[in-house]
């Protein structure tokens, strides 16, 4: 068995989702990391076997925290290592 070691704080899609989208694509993924960090990184989130994201996902990382999102299935998600 895999060690779990990425943490997924929050996990949105849909309509709640596009507006991150679009300021990832207006701003850059470092402004909506920054927010998402500020609003959910409090949260304690749920710890992984596996990374939250997949192949098609694109990923932004700063130090310890992840950015995934897809445009396509629309979705933005906040997760952080372990």
């Amino acid at each position: 068995m895999k060690s779990k070691n990425i943490i997924s704080v929050v996990f949105v899609q849909g309509d709640v989702s596009k507006p991150l989208l679009d300021m990832i694509f207006e701003h850059g993924a470092t402004t909506v990391l920054d927010y998402m960090i500020n609003e959910y990184g409090h949260l304690e989130g749920e710890e992984m076997e596996f990374p939250p994201w997949g192949l098609e996902d694109d990923l932004f990382q700063y130090k310890d925290w992840f950015l995934s999102f897809n445009n396509r299935v629309c979705y933005v998600a906040l997760s952080k290592r372990a």
